[in-house]
C-alpha cells in the first residue's frame, strides 16, 4: 500500500512537470555549469531552468532541454560555479547609505596613517560643512582612546566627526563638540557605558561611546530622506555586486523614523533588488515600555509588502575595543571594569518574555561572555513560560563565549550569527583581555559541533573594513583561515580548531541565513519551487587556494531570475 501511494505521488508529480514543461517553456536556462545547490538531496547539478522568478528544474543537460522554448534565454555558464545568492544576516543598510561616500579609514593601519588620511580628505573637500568618516580602531590609542587635539591640528574650525570601526564610538574635534554643545557640564546618560570620555578636569576629550554617538549624529542631521534613499540604493547595488540577494538589517541607525519611506521609494523605483528583513532596536532602558509596540506596528505595516520589518533587536552590551562588552572577568589594566549591559537581567528577561508573548523574532547584540550568558538566560526563561513559541532567536557577534554556553545554543534553538571578518588575529584585543578570554574568541566550530546553526553577515558599515570587506567571499576566506586575507604567514586567531570548512561557511551564508530570515522555504538553495536567487562565480571556493578565495570574482547575480549584476 505504501509503495502504491509513493508510486502514485511520483507519477502525478512527473506528469505535472511534463505538462508544465510542454505548455510553459522556461524564461531562462543556465547550463554547462558546476552548480552547488546547498540541497543535501541533490548537492550538484549542471543545469537550471527558471519560469518567472521561480526555479522549475535542477539537473543535467539532457533534462533541461525539455524546458527550451522559442523565447527561452539560454546562458552557457562555461563551466563556472553557480550557487544560491548569498544571504547577509547582519548589516545596517540604511546606516551604510548614510556613510557610503564618507571617508573610510583602514582599521588595520596606525594612528599616524589615519591622521594623514583625514588631513588629505579635509584638503580635498574644502566645501564640506562637516567632515564625516569611519574606521578607526579605538584600542590603538590605549586606555584613554582618541583625543580631539589630534584633529584640531587638522581643522580647528570645521567640525570633524569620525566613527570607529564598529560604530559604537566616535572621535570628534573641538569644533564638532562645540557645534553639539558638549562640554564639562553635559551629563553622561550611563557613565562607563553610554558616555563622553573626559580628562581629569572633566572636559570631554573628543571620544564618545555608545548612545551619545547616535544622539550626536541625530543632532547633526547629516543626511536627508533623499540623500539616505540614494545612499541606500548604492548599498543595494554594492551588495548585488558581491552576490548578495537577501539581507537582515540589524538596526536602522540614522533612519529610525524614515526607514519605511526609504524602502517604499526603493521598491517603487525598482531599486530594491534584494530581499529585505528589518528590525527596530532598543539600546536604552528608556524605551522598555514602547519598543515591543513599535516593532508590532512596523510588522503590521509591512506584512503585505515585498519587505518586512518584524524583528526586535536588543543591544545587550557594547564592544571589546571600547571595553564596554560585558565580561565575567575585568579588562586587563582596569580592575574595576567588567563592561556593562544595557539592561539588567530582570529587565532583559521581561523584554524577551514580552517579545515571545507577541511571537516576535528577537536579535541580540551580545559580544561579551556575560552578555551572551544573560541573553541565553532570558531566552531560556521565556521558553519555559511559552514552550510552544515559534519565535526565533539570534545572538550576533558572540565574540568571547563561556564554555558552559556552547551547548545552550543548540538546546535552546538559538542561531549564532557572526561577522567572519573579525576572526583575524586581534593584536589589540590581546592586550586588554586575559589569555583565557582570548582563547575563547568566535567559537564557531565548537557551536557547529554542538549542533547549533550559524549564519553570517558583514555588519557593514560598522565592520571595520573597506567596501571590499562586504563581500561574502572575503569573509569566507577569513572564517576558513582565521588569518588576514591573502596572508598565509599571518598570525592565526586562537583557537585554530575553530576554523570552519568551506561547506559550512557556504551553508551559513545561504540556508542558515535564509532560516534566520524565515525565508528557508523560498531561498537559500537551488531547488525546484524556490526563487531564482543565484550567483555565478569564476572559480569554486572548494578548489582555489585558501588564501585566494577573496580573489574569486562574481560574474553575475540573479534576483528572482532577473540579472541585477553582471561583470560584463
Amino acid at each position: 500500500m505504501k509503495f502504491c501511494l509513493r508510486f502514485c505521488v511520483f507519477y502525478l508529480l512527473s506528469m505535472t512537470q511534463l505538462v508544465w514543461s510542454n505548455t510553459v517553456p522556461a524564461d531562462l536556462i543556465l547550463n554547462n555549469g558546476v552548480i552547488y545547490t546547498i540541497n543535501a538531496k541533490q548537492p550538484w547539478a549542471s543545469a537550471v531552468a527558471v519560469v518567472g522568478d521561480t526555479i522549475v528544474y535542477v539537473g543535467d543537460e539532457k533534462g533541461v532541454s525539455q524546458w527550451q522554448g522559442g523565447m527561452t534565454r539560454q546562458i552557457d555558464l562555461q563551466g563556472n560555479f553557480l550557487m544560491p545568492g548569498f544571504v547577509d544576516s547582519h548589516s545596517h543598510v540604511f546606516t551604510g547609505g548614510a556613510h557610503i561616500n564618507d571617508l573610510l579609514l583602514d582599521s588595520t593601519a596606525d594612528v599616524e596613517s589615519w591622521l594623514r588620511s583625514i588631513d588629505e580628505y579635509y584638503r580635498k573637500n574644502p566645501d564640506m560643512d562637516i567632515l564625516m568618516g569611519a574606521g578607526f580602531l579605538a584600542s590603538r590609542f590605549g586606555l584613554d582612546g582618541p583625543n580631539k587635539a589630534m584633529l584640531d591640528v587638522i581643522s580647528p574650525d570645521k567640525p570633524i566627526f569620525i566613527l570607529d570601526e564598529g560604530m559604537h564610538g566616535a572621535w570628534l574635534n573641538s569644533a564638532a563638540l562645540a557645534l553639539l554643545d558638549v562640554n564639562a557640564n553635559t551629563p553622561d546618560p550611563a557613565p562607563g557605558f553610554d558616555y563622553y570620555k573626559r580628562d581629569q578636569s572633566g572636559e570631554p576629550t573628543g571620544y564618545l561611546l555608545e548612545g551619545v554617538v547616535w544622539q550626536a549624529l541625530e543632532k547633526l542631521g547629516t543626511a536627508t530622506l533623499e540623500e539616505l534613499t540614494r545612499g541606500t540604493a548604492d548599498v543595494v547595488d554594492l551588495y548585488n555586486r558581491y552576490g548578495i540577494t537577501a539581507v537582515f538589517d540589524a538596526g536602522p541607525w540614522e533612519a529610525e523614523q524614515i526607514q519605511l519611506d526609504i524602502l517604499e521609494k526603493l521598491e517603487h523605483s525598482g531599486q530594491l533588488t534584494m530581499r529585505f528583513k528589518g528590525s527596530q532596536y532598543i539600546d536604552s532602558r528608556e524605551d522598555l515600555n514602547t519598543i515591543v509596540d513599535e516593532v508590532l506596528s512596523l510588522k503590521q505595516q509591512t506584512q503585505n509588502k515585498p519587505y518586512q520589518i518584524d524583528t526586535l533587536k536588543i543591544m545587550v552590551d557594547g564592544t571589546t575595543e571600547g571595553r564596554t562588552a560585558a565580561m565575567f572577568v575585568a579588562y586587563q589594566g582596569e580592575p574595576n571594569n567588567l563592561g556593562e549591559t544595557v539592561l539588567t537581567q530582570s529587565e532583559l528577561n521581561d523584554l524577551v518574555a514580552r517579545g515571545v508573548e507577541n511571537e516576535l523574532d528577537i536579535h541580540f547584540h551580545a559580544l561579551g561572555e556575560r552578555a551572551i550568558s544573560y541573553s541565553l538566560d532570558a531566552i531560556e526563561a521565556a521558553k519555559k513560560q511559552r514552550p510552544e513559541t515559534e519565535s526565533r532567536f539570534t545572538l550576533s557577534h558572540i565574540q568571547v563565549m563561556a564554555d558552559k554556553d556552547i551547548a545552550r545554543f543548540s538546546s535552546l534553538g538559538v542561531i549564532g550569527q557572526g561577522s567572519l571578518l573579525w576572526t583575524v588575529h586581534d593584536t589589540e584585543g590581546e592586550k586588554f583581555l586575559t589569555p583565557d578570554q582570548f582563547d575563547r574568541y568566535y567559537r564557531y566550530q565548537s557551536l557547529l559541533d554542538a549542533g547549533a546553526k550559524l549564519s553570517f553577515g558583514c555588519d557593514f558599515p560598522s565592520h571595520g573594513g573597506g567596501l571590499e570587506a562586504v563581500a561574502p567571499l572575503f569573509n569566507i576566506e577569513v572564517g576558513h583561515t582565521r588569518q588576514a586575507v591573502g596572508q598565509s604567514d599571518a598570525a592565526i586567531q586562537p583557537l585554530k580548531k575553530e576554523r570552519l570548512a568551506i561547506s559550512d561557511l557556504l551553508y551559513g551564508y545561504t540556508m542558515a541565513g535564509a532560516y534566520q530570515l524565515r525565508l528557508e522555504d523560498k531561498i537559500g538553495s537551488i531547488e525546484v519551487g524556490k526563487k531564482a536567487d543565484m550567483v555565478l562565480l569564476n572559480a569554486s571556493p572548494f578548489e582555489v587556494d585558501a588564501y585566494e578565495i577573496h580573489n574569486i570574482k562574481v560574474l553575475n547575480t540573479w534576483y528572482g531570475g532577473a540579472s541585477v549584476y553582471s561583470s560584463n
